[in-house]
């Protein structure tokens, strides 16, 4: 039994809607894993800003150390 046009064009359209988010996705993946390397950039500044005067701070400081304390635990 095949599918008639109207089975094919709602098929289309629901497998284009699903192209349309994973795309979308990948665009939220993108720009997370931008966000991830500005805050590590800024870590880093932060970290490198005292450690110029001759302070030196642990990592939990930091946003990616105090997320790896937690995820420790």
């Amino acid at each position: 039994m095949g599918l008639n046009k109207l089975q094919k064009d709602n098929m289309n359209y629901r497998l284009a809607q699903r192209l349309t988010l994973m795309e979308e996705i990948e665009g939220y993946l993108a720009n997370a894993g931008r966000l991830v390397r500005q805050v590590e950039q800024m870590d880093r500044k932060f970290l490198e800003s005292f450690a110029d005067d001759g302070i030196a701070f642990p990592d939990c400081f930091t946003a990616t150390g105090f997320k790896e304390m937690f995820d420790q635990e």
